[in-house]
């Protein structure tokens, strides 16, 4: 588990719904994204040809904003699992981590699940 800085403890909480921001937390290589004012992050890794997820600040959802996708081929994800519903990389899932507030302190933990 690592502790966040305060400025990307902020930076997380600024986030607007549906904004997608890449972000490293000690050494990891993270995509951020706001989806109905919930917090999900994920390794910046497609599963598929292990391409970066995020390559610019624009394009991280369908047009829907309901699936997570992969700007090269398309892949998509559900946000709440990474699971991958569509594409090149279907039955995969990408790399998730989740959020824990503890008193006023933000932390990033791989998930279990």
């Amino acid at each position: 588990m690592w502790k966040l800085s305060q400025l990307q403890s902020d930076t997380i909480n600024a986030l607007k719904d549906h904004e997608c921001i890449a972000m490293e937390v000690a050494s990891q290589k993270l995509v951020v994204f706001n989806l109905h004012g919930q917090r999900f992050a994920f390794r910046n890794r497609c599963p598929h040809q292990n391409k970066k997820l995020l390559t610019d600040q624009s394009h991280c959802f369908d047009e829907t904003f309901s699936l997570v996708e992969c700007p090269l081929h398309g892949a998509q994800f559900l946000p709440s699992s990474g699971a991958c519903v569509s594409g090149p990389c279907l039955g995969h899932k990408l790399e998730r981590y989740q959020f824990i507030w503890q008193d006023d302190d933000l932390f990033l933990s791989r998930s279990e699940h």
